[in-house]
């Protein structure tokens, strides 16, 4: 077991990579504090909202795609150096995994409530921009994502964030493609619901956004078969939890 973990160990390397990288945490904060600054003055001065409006799809972006890019990517010139403090496979994963998934977006959601109250009293109105967090199936969303640019940290070599984002957009459209195909070959009634959805009287606006969700389901008035229901379940364990294992094992992978 001391082998897999060491809690001293595990420790040292935290300290390590915090000394290594808290320049560029520092650096992400000092940026958020002056995009607000400048945020409140364009508000304040022209009464737009649009930067302040802004600022939770910039919280997002921090946490899915910019969290596991902050460290350099393990290639070739660095891997010797990555590999020189004591710690085992487990370990390394750990202190990535910890950093991704608690403590950098802790730090982005105190910053955003440190944020939100400085608007109430600057402002003298109250301006919440936590609905980026609003719902647990939010929270899971942006950990499935982040799990996804974690893997492509972990797997690409060389331009890893680029790689990664072409990726997900290429598997985005597959999948999109191989479900309105299938839908289209097997339930041509769902597509006939979708077109006339602005005439049902729980449609609340959302189009295609409802589209083979369970919000499209209450809208036409089906009932969510248990097929949606078990395929769902499985998503959400292989995103984020089967992608967080697919790392550990790609990491200890070049590790060795």
């Amino acid at each position: 077991m001391d082998k897999v973990f060491n809690i001293n160990r595990f420790w040292k390397l935290v300290k390590k990579e915090t000394a290594l990288y808290h320049k560029q945490y520092l650096f992400i904060i000092c940026g958020l504090l002056a995009y607000f600054i400048i945020a409140v003055l364009v508000y304040s001065l022209y009464n737009d909202r649009v930067l302040l409006q802004f600022m939770p799809v910039i919280y997002v972006v921090m946490i899915v795609c910019v969290s596991p890019f902050l460290d350099k990517n393990l290639n070739e010139s660095n891997i010797s150096f990555y590999l020189s403090t004591p710690a085992s496979s487990f370990e390394r994963f750990l202190a990535m995994w910890c950093k991704n998934v608690i403590v950098f977006p802790l730090i982005i959601f105190i910053i955003s409530c440190l944020l939100d109250a400085i608007t109430s009293v600057v402002l003298n109105e109250d301006y919440v921009t936590l609905n980026f967090v609003d719902s647990f199936s939010t929270i899971h969303f942006l950990f499935a994502v982040q799990s996804i640019f974690m893997f492509g940290y972990v797997y690409f070599k060389k331009k890893a964030f680029v790689k990664t984002l072409i990726a997900i957009t290429v598997m985005f459209i597959l999948v999109i493609s191989i479900s309105q195909i299938m839908v289209t070959q097997f339930y041509p009634e769902i597509l006939e619901l979708k077109n006339n959805m602005h005439m049902m009287p729980n449609y609340n606006g959302q189009g295609i956004g409802l589209f083979f969700s369970r919000g499209f389901f209450e809208a036409t008035g089906l009932s969510i078969p248990l097929a949606y229901d078990i395929s769902r379940g499985i998503i959400q364990l292989v995103f984020p939890i089967g992608v967080w294992v697919l790392s550990y094992f790609k990491l200890r992978e070049t590790e060795i």
